[in-house]
């Protein structure tokens, strides 16, 4: 035997449904929320780490251009100093 059902039921229990339809979707909705942020950091973090790295390279380029640069500053200075003392040296004479 079944019960007929209530039509004073039938509102309430569409209520509840569309009640627990909007909480289950909110559910959803605050649940992404996180891993929304977490991969949007992730992708942000991981620009920041190749504009560094660019970065880096560039002054490590730098670095060694002028470390080559003062490597050939330093051999001049060391052949003016040669030659002065060989000028002084032969003044001396």
């Amino acid at each position: 035997m079944t019960m007929m059902p209530d039509p004073d039921l039938d509102p309430i229990s569409a209520r509840l449904r569309q009640e627990e339809q909007r909480l289950r979707r909110r559910v959803l909705v605050l649940t992404l929320i996180p891993v929304a942020v977490a991969v949007a950091l992730i992708w942000i973090t991981s620009r920041q780490v190749s504009q560094a790295q660019t970065t880096l390279a560039a002054l490590a380029d730098s670095t060694a251009d002028l470390e080559a640069e003062i490597a050939n500053r330093l051999a001049t200075l060391d052949a003016a100093r040669r030659a002065l003392d060989s000028l002084n040296t032969q003044a001396r004479l």
